[in-house]
């Protein structure tokens, strides 16, 4: 473990989790507005694993990259919930 990285502290986990909860978020509400016909549900699918891949790049020790990528996933699920029907 290098000095940029710490043990997970109970925090930390409840951090990753929301991070987590608006990745699921994002997507469903990707997929939501695909059934709905507000996008085509190809461009829902490509953002969709977009989204996925992005939080499975972000390392799960970093807290710093933890809350930067969690403040990115909810302006798209607030962009995404202003599009909403």
């Amino acid at each position: 473990m290098d000095s940029n990285h710490s043990a997970w502290r109970t925090n930390d986990v409840v951090a990753y989790d929301a991070m987590r909860e608006a990745v699921n978020t994002a997507i469903a509400l990707l997929m939501r507005l695909a059934d709905e016909g507000a996008m085509l549900q190809r461009i829902a699918n490509e953002e969709a694993a977009e989204i996925r891949r992005e939080m499975l790049l972000v390392d799960g020790y970093d807290r710093t990259a933890i809350d930067a990528a969690r403040a990115t996933f909810d302006a798209r699920v607030a962009n995404l919930a202003g599009a909403a029907p």
